[in-house]
């Protein structure tokens, strides 16, 4: 029983006011009640709108779950953080990566991003992708002419990759060190003939650093 009551003398309610569990004591002007608790009201059904942002809200929420741990790795956060880093996730794609009106809203693929620096290195430089006939694919970068004092050869390449066909997200945490300038992934049998979404941030060696996340381009494997 949660008891949230002071006491009085001389009362013919005894020596209570205020909330005793589920009831009310009161007395005023020499005449004492007992009322009920007053419950909790009742939320207000959602307009048509909120429905709709909802739902979009929703459908990123169960978009991004299966990436979670390189979300994890990527999203930095303040000292005092407001929210988790996968709901931060969440907010930022729902206000940059829809496209369309909530209800028929559409992620854009080429805005999905899995890294949020608050303390910052610096991107890979100039990457490109490529594929050969064999479903070797490349994604190789140069190093940086300007480095800052925060760059450094032992970053790390974190490289995603979506499968459009299975929507599926296949994460290479550590797939090279910034000094090696490339990364190969031969493609299994199974991804012939798939849509691959391909992204990549670097993290520093300590995990303390991140950049930012760069889009670099689709490739359809040979089936």
């Amino acid at each position: 029983m949660v008891i949230m009551a002071t006491g009085r003398n001389k009362s013919i309610i005894g020596d209570f006011r205020g909330k005793l569990g589920q009831v009310v004591l009161s007395e005023s002007f020499g005449v004492a009640t007992a009322r009920s608790a007053p419950g909790k009201g009742r939320r207000q059904p959602l307009s048509a709108k909120q429905k709709m942002h909802t739902s979009a809200f929703g459908k990123i929420s169960s978009f991004l779950r299966a990436a979670t741990k390189v979300i994890n790795l990527g999203y930095q956060q303040p000292k005092n953080p407001r929210m988790s880093r996968f709901n931060a996730a969440v907010s930022w794609h729902f206000q940059n990566a829809l496209i369309g009106d909530p209800e028929n809203a559409v992620i854009t693929m080429e805005k999905l991003c899995f890294s949020c620096p608050v303390r910052k290195t610096q991107k890979a430089w100039e990457p490109e992708l490529a594929a050969d006939a064999e479903n070797k694919v490349t994604v190789a970068w140069k190093l940086n002419p300007r480095p800052q004092k925060c760059t450094q050869l032992d970053d790390t390449a974190v490289i995603v990759i979506y499968d459009n066909h299975i929507n599926r997200f296949i994460v290479f945490e550590h797939a090279a060190p910034r000094s090696n300038m490339i990364f190969t992934w031969q493609a299994d049998v199974w991804h012939k003939g798939h849509e691959l979404y391909w992204y990549m941030f670097m993290i520093s060696s300590d995990k303390t650093l991140v950049s930012e996340t760069q889009y670099l381009g689709k490739t359809t494997l040979k089936a």
